[in-house]
């Protein structure tokens, strides 16, 4: 009861925490486990021995390793101490504690030492590694930890310290403050601490009694029988209603313990009993050291003989229950009386010898020590065995040798009278074996039984036989057995067979006659006792303890309900630890010593009791006193059996601290039972219970179970104090009501009492009744219509015709009133011809007081009151019926609904809640809903009211762009989170696209993704939501590009070494990603210099994007004319805001020099001047052309043979050339010269310097491969004669002759299919070469038909194409005549036309335009897609859509990309 005060003021605490839900531990599978290793802190004295214990689950072949780590903060190092059983230390006093395949380990310190604090680790050499951390603080016995000295008459300045003991009893810290007796008494502990420390309340209890008898102190304050377990120390006010019951007496019960405190004498220790005699045994003992402790004035002693060798009857109770339930009694008599004997010593006496004692007798030990006011509480008891006397042949030969006794050669002696057998001489001629005989040992060995058992009694001088018969008897051997004894067996028959369970006392009087066996061990007493483990110590034997190998510890329960049957562990030196023991249960225990010839006889038994736990494991219910029980209401309510220990008016407090959270669920059911049908409303009115728990007193739950437990937390033990008293007292609620006749005007009513009422008298009866509008019953106190009764039957007159009625029934007696009966609902009859003799059952009553929560456009939350009429002893689960009704009114059989509601018509869910959450419903619709209560034997009641409710209307779903965050650059390797926010009414289903590939999807407002280690291919992040269903169905989508800036690195590799002729045009360059574009740096090392290259005449830098990689770009650099200085390495640097790369790249110039081209050829076939062509005498000197007047007719000439086969109209475009002169960039004519001489010459030069070494010339030698098929024809080519090897892609364009719809594509191959032809059609192509930097000009246009061989063009086109041409020319002329001459010439310079000499089916001067991008399978204004996918051209390239473009928009479409 120690530490109730406390308990009761923070109730409200307590309970609260029930409610959390217990955490588990994670146990990995297949590696050990430390979870159930003890958390609390270790502390003892200098000197003292130290235990620390860790518990190992499936521990398998891994080894436990014990680490320390002293106190010092700059230390983090843990020394090996053991490993396994192994003791790694050089310390001798350490040493390890462990049973074979058992689960606990104990490092045990012995005389402990300041050094000693610290964290001592456990742990396995599993993988992962398992360990857990123990404390141990060694405090010094020297310092004084005592308080100040008490005051002898004011409670409240107590001030005992039992901290000490309490780490004795293995209390954790967090609990010491209930070890200081002012503290308890002050209410000084902390909320917070009750509830954990209830476990250990216990151990606490014993602390502070101190082994004191404070019984007649409590019985002398009228402490009520159930709170005096607690004056003697042995808490065991594990219920509820204890605790509430013994709340009002802490203050006289602390009082009582602190005046034995002072007064009574404390027990004495470590008592120990040793027998020196056959009727002598020693008794010793210590005195208590603490000098705060009252003087005893003598020792009370207290023998009792036990009726039988292994009694198990608990001397000190008169039951043998666990100690928790140890009954108190006073043994302070000094008499003598057959078989106790109780003697008196003085308390200077530490010692003491019992006489007269029966030989060979067990006897249990007890003491105590008494002072004028009191005594302390008997010791443990220990049970010892009085010695067996010895015969004169017994006794020990004068002639024994000072040497070890030996046994005599008993296998000799057999061999030697004719035993053959080997099996017979290693049983039955060998005492130390011969207990190991089995049945078929005795019958094979039967022949020569005359002389293995005379063998067996051979002296051991091997002169003479001796005669154990004696020692047998005392033994308790079988009379049919004493021959063997005496060794003058005749023969074996199947009598003895029963000798085989007395062959080991048999041996055993062998080999104590031959003095062979060690003594007893000595001083064996229980050291410390936790609740499951105990540790045992003992003393080597007196005699012959070198010779002993190991020890036997035998243990076992002293509960009569247990087997008779010791365990035995193996022990190889003192202490011992016994594991594997039950909580709050009572043992005995004894050692004995093995040496090589068998084990010796048992030491002093010592018996002792393990703390127990506060949750009883058994329960009690004494229901002797009344019929009710509310338990076997609870099993026909089908309670989960794992809540069942709840359903008792004694409920364990530790019960509802493990059950409650799991059990909540069921809280209604347990009211319910618990009420009994009893109405204890006015019992709890009277002990102040609040208000808004006055319901629960009348078996009602009318809210949600956990706001009720929390709302009636403080109030639960006064609640549960009324129900278990109004038990006996007030009536039961009556059963079985029902109508058997019903007319117009009046009702004939018969029901029963409750079961336990069946005897009871002066109970009465009131009917209650009320007329009700329909099915529905009235709140029990709208019955405003009254009857009594005083049988169980009434007749309700003065009723209206054809009206409803709600009727009840309670019970009555002089204590109160019963909870209403079922309720019966009737309508009387309209007339007297239809007066109804059909019997109406009364039924739960329905649930009622329907209430809307929350509604949303698909959900709706309602919330009811359990049903006012329902059985003690059922389970209430409930039905939800609702439907649609779109705002029609409801009708007919839908306005009142049946008993059994058309389940057609309705939908219904099943829920054990009063709430309920209907989904997916749909927008903006009214709807209807109604309850039905249904009990588990499927009793159903009426329905409630019907609610009527709306849905929320649908809002369209809406979508911000997407928010990447964090805000600023995306770099890439970095991680992001990308959130999608949706808005819309019913919430939408938010996705998350990357590339287009979904990643994420939720039905959520807000969807927040993260992306890991982000890349450069990240290009477009999309969110996409929708809400509604089929046409209703909304949805949106907002993208954002993004793009993922990164450092320079390199994508293709480019030749590393570049060699180049004298004078020659030389490339190089490097391939590089990054974003932003990269900024180039070149340097050349000039031996150990590196010397940064700016652009001049002879240097240029030219960068352009890569046409196929996003973000990658070409970075070169030109040397117009090559130099042996030139020859060596070279550094391409290129670095942006995210990183830097450094290529190198090495150029060998060769001795050979480059000769420059003679363009000569060029000029005259493309009409040049005499006086001109000296510019084209090596290469097109441009610049010298603008020099000579008479050469400025001749530039467009000029301009085509120096861009040498060549576009260099990308290069132009960089350089700003306008759009005007673009057409010079690629050899051909523009408007008017003179301005782009102006603007532009000398730009278009440098370009065509640059290209020289750059862009490759057009394609040669093509032709018609073969025909494919029908409409399937191959074009092949062979490489430019300009730069081949700079080629990377080649491009072909075709299309019917005379069309202006032009399809394209694109291969790396020197061929190409034309696919798809039709045969009545003539076709043109042409071909391009290009790279990075730019492309060629066209090839002629070549001319095929499927139906004729092919022809190839000329300078001036097939001959078949001229022809048609020329006719169509002529007739043009003749219709024109003169007038058609006059406009052509005047506008010469206006119209552009194209070179003649490119062949007549491409003079188009449209088709020569040019774009900055390839436009694949895409349609514009005047043109249309043609031959997509598998209809284009298929090469050995690459093969993408074919672009067809008509009208005027063809020059826009046709053109080639630069990049």
């Amino acid at each position: 009861m120690l530490g109730t005060t406390v308990l009761i003021n923070n109730l409200s605490t307590i309970l609260l925490t029930l409610l959390v839900l217990v955490l588990f531990c994670h146990n990995v599978k297949g590696i050990p486990n430390l979870n159930e290793t003890s958390q609390e802190a270790i502390l003892v004295f200098t000197g003292e021995d130290a235990f620390i214990d860790c518990k190992v689950k499936n521990q398998q072949n891994y080894t436990i390793l014990f680490k320390f780590m002293g106190n010092d903060p700059d230390s983090h190092k843990f020394d090996l101490l053991t490993a396994g059983n192994i003791i790694v230390t050089s310390d001798t006093r350490f040493s390890i504690l462990h049973q074979k395949e058992h689960d606990v380990w104990v490092l045990n310190i012995k005389n402990t030492r300041l050094s000693d604090s610290g964290i001592y680790m456990c742990e396995t050499n599993s993988k992962p590694q398992q360990k857990i951390a123990r404390l141990l603080t060694v405090i010094d016995s020297a310092t004084d930890t005592t308080d100040k000295t008490l005051s002898d008459t004011v409670l409240a300045e107590i001030n005992h310290n039992y901290t000490e003991c309490c780490i004795d009893e293995d209390v954790p810290e967090l609990c010491h403050p209930f070890c200081l007796m002012s503290a308890i008494v002050n209410n000084d502990i902390p909320q917070r601490t009750v509830r954990q420390c209830l476990p250990h309340f216990p151990g606490i209890t014993r602390c502070l009694n101190g082994g004191r008898d404070n019984l007649q102190c409590c019985r002398r304050q009228n402490i009520p029988v159930p709170c005096e377990s607690v004056c003697v120390g042995n808490f065991t006010l594990n219920t509820v209603t204890d605790h509430f019951q013994c709340m009002d007496y802490a203050a006289p019960v602390l009082a009582c313990i602190a005046e034995g405190i002072e007064t009574l004498p404390a027990q004495p220790l470590d008592v120990m009993v040793e027998p020196i005699s056959t009727t002598e045994l020693k008794v010793k003992w210590f005195k208590t050291d603490n000098p705060r402790d009252a003087p005893a004035d003598s020792y009370q002693i207290n023998a009792t003989q036990l009726h039988t060798f292994d009694d198990l009857t608990d001397t000190n109770s008169n039951n043998n229950k666990k100690l928790n339930n140890l009954s108190i009694k006073d043994n302070s008599r000094s008499v003598t009386n057959g078989t106790i004997m109780s003697v008196t010593v003085n308390a200077t006496v530490s010692e003491w010898i019992l006489k007269d004692m029966k030989p060979f007798t067990m006897y249990e030990i007890q003491m105590k020590a008494i002072n004028k006011f009191g005594s302390s509480l008997p010791t443990n008891s220990m049970r010892v065995l009085t010695l067996a006397p010895e015969t004169d042949v017994q006794k020990i030969p004068k002639s024994q040798s000072k040497t070890d006794p030996k046994l005599p050669n008993i296998r000799k002696c057999c061999k030697d009278n004719g035993v053959v057998l080997d099996r017979c001489l290693d049983t039955m001629c060998d005492p130390v074996r011969t207990e190991t005989a089995s049945l078929s040992d005795l019958m094979i060995c039967a022949p020569w039984a005359n002389v293995t058992f005379k063998c067996m009694s051979l002296e051991t001088t091997e002169d003479g036989f001796t005669d154990h018969s004696s020692c047998c008897q005392q033994r308790g051997v079988s009379p049919v057995c004493m021959s063997l004894c005496k060794g003058n067996v005749k023969r074996i028959d199947f009598r003895h067979f029963i000798c085989l369970e007395h062959m080991s006392t048999y041996t055993n009087c062998i080999l104590s006659h031959h003095k062979v066996l060690a003594s007893e061990p000595q001083d064996f007493r229980v050291s410390n006792v936790h609740h499951n483990w105990a540790i045992v110590k003992w003393r080597q034997p007196k005699k012959l303890a070198h010779t002993v190998t190991k020890y036997y510890i035998h243990w076992r329960e002293t509960s009569s309900e247990s087997p008779n049957i010791y365990q035995v562990d193996v022990a190889s030196r003192s202490p011992h630890l016994i594991d594997n023991l039950k909580p709050g249960y009572r043992y005995e225990a004894f050692v004995s010593a093995v040496n090589d010839y068998g084990s010796s006889e048992g030491s002093v038994r010592v018996i002792f009791s393990t703390p127990g736990y506060s949750t009883a494991d058994e329960r009690e219910l004494d229901e002797s006193h009344m019929a009710y029980n509310e338990t076997a209401c609870c099993l026909r309510a089908s309670l989960p059996k794992k809540c069942q220990p709840l359903c008792s008016y004694k409920v364990k407090v530790q019960d509802v601290f493990n059950l409650s959270s799991i059990c909540v669920d069921s809280l209604a059911t347990l009211v319910r039972c618990a009420t009994g049908g009893r109405n204890h409303v006015p019992c709890c009115r009277r002990r102040d219970v609040s208000s808004e728990c006055l319901n629960v007193c009348a078996g009602l739950v009318d809210t949600a179970p956990l706001v009720t437990a929390n709302r009636c937390s403080q109030d639960f033990g006064r609640i549960l104090q009324c129900m278990e008293e109004g038990t006996g007292l007030l009536p039961g609620m009556p059963i079985g009501l029902h109508a058997n006749y019903i007319t117009k005007n009046s009702v004939h009513l018969q029901w029963k009492p409750a079961l336990e009422d069946m005897d009871a008298k002066h109970v009465s009866y009131q009917v209650r009744y009320g007329k009700t509008d329909n099915m529905i019953p009235l709140h029990p106190l709208d019955h405003t219509n009254t009857k009594n009764a005083t049988q169980t039957k009434a007749i309700i007159d003065g009723l209206q015709p054809n009206t409803h009625y709600s009727v009840y029934i309670t019970a009555h007696n002089l204590y109160g009133v019963s909870l209403p009966s079922l309720v019966l609902l009737i309508k009387t009859s309209d007339s007297d011809e239809s007066d109804q003799r059909l019997v109406v059952h009364s039924k739960t009553g329905p649930p009622h007081s329907l209430e809307l929560i929350r509604q949303t456009v698909d959900t709706i939350t309602m919330k009811w009151l359990p049903p006012l009429y329902v059985p003690i002893d059922t389970t209430i689960s409930y039905i939800v019926y609702y439907k649609a009704i779109n705002g029609t009114a409801l009708t007919g059989s839908s306005t009142m609904m049946s008993t059994n509601p058309d389940k057609n018509n309705w939908f219904s869910l099943y829920t054990p809640y009063t709430t309920i959450y209907l989904k997916n419903l749909t927008y903006n619709t009214e709807y209807a809903l109604a309850v039905q209560a249904v009990t588990d034997r499927n009793d159903t009641s009426s329905t409630s009211e019907i609610v009527l409710v709306w849905t929320d209307p649908a809002i369209p779903t809406a979508l911000q762009m997407p928010l990447i965050i964090p805000a600023g650059p995306i770099v890439e390797g970095t991680n992001i989170t990308v959130m999608c926010i949706a808005m819309g009414t019913p919430v939408p289903k938010t996705s998350l696209f990357v590339n287009g590939i979904l990643v994420g999807q939720q039905n959520s407002r807000h969807m927040a993704y993260t992306l890991a280690n982000v890349n450069r291919n990240l290009t477009v992040i999309s969110c996409y939501a929708v809400n509604g269903e089929g046409k209703d169905a909304h949805s949106a989508q907002s993208s954002l590009d993004v793009y993922v800036r990164f450092k320079p690195s390199a994508v293709v590799t480019a030749p590393q070494v570049t060699t180049s002729a004298i004078g020659a045009t030389t490339r190089l360059f490097c391939i590089v990603s990054g974003n932003p574009q990269p900024r180039v740096f070149w340097y050349k090392q000039n031996n150990t210099d590196i010397v940064q290259i700016y652009g001049n005449n002879n240097y240029n830098f030219i960068t352009v994007p890569h046409s196929e990689f996003p973000m990658t770009y070409v970075f070169t650099l030109l040397i117009k004319s090559t130099q042996p200085a030139d020859d060596g390495n070279y550094m391409c640097t290129t670095e942006n805001d995210f990183g830097k790369l450094v290529t190198t790249l090495t150029l060998q110039v060769t001795e050979q020099r480059v000769t420059p081209r003679n363009s000569t050829s060029c000029c005259v076939e493309q009409g040049v001047s005499q006086q001109c062509l000296g510019v084209c005498s090596l290469d097109v000197d441009i610049e010298s052309a603008l020099s000579r007047p008479e050469c400025f007719g001749e530039l467009d000439k000029l301009m085509n043979c120096a861009a040498d086969g060549s576009d260099h109209r990308q290069c132009c475009r960089r350089r700003q050339v306008p759009n005007g002169c673009l057409r010079w960039c690629a050899g051909l004519r523009v408007g008017i010269p003179s301005l782009c001489v102006l603007s532009s010459a000398r730009e278009i030069i440098s370009c065509f310097q640059e290209g020289r070494a750059l862009l490759p010339g057009p394609p040669i030698n093509i032709q018609i491969g073969q025909f494919i098929g029908d409409n399937t024809i191959r074009i092949e080519w062979t490489p430019p004669e300009k730069n081949a090897e700079l080629v990377q892609w080649y491009r072909v364009f075709w299309r019917p002759v005379g069309s202006r719809d032009l399809m394209r594509n694109q291969t790396d191959g020197l061929s190409f299919d034309l696919t798809n032809l039709e045969a009545d059609k003539m076709y043109e192509f042409v071909v391009k070469s290009g790279n990075h930097y730019g492309l060629s000009v066209f090839t002629d246009p070549l001319v095929v038909s499927l139906t004729q061989s092919p022809l190839h063009s000329t300078s001036l086109g097939n001959k078949l194409l001229k022809v048609m041409l020329g006719i169509a020319v002529g007739t043009v002329l003749l219709i024109m005549s003169l007038t058609a001459i006059i406009y052509y010439y005047k506008f010469y310079y206006i119209t552009n036309k194209s070179n003649p000499t490119r062949g007549v089916s491409f003079e188009n001067p449209t088709y020569l335009k040019d774009t900055n991008t390839i436009q694949f399978n895409d349609t514009t204004s005047g043109g249309s897609v043609l031959n997509n996918n598998n209809n284009n051209g298929s090469g050995n390239g690459v093969h993408n859509g074919v672009v067809v473009v008509g009208n005027g928009a063809a020059a826009d479409v046709i053109a080639d990309s630069q990049t």
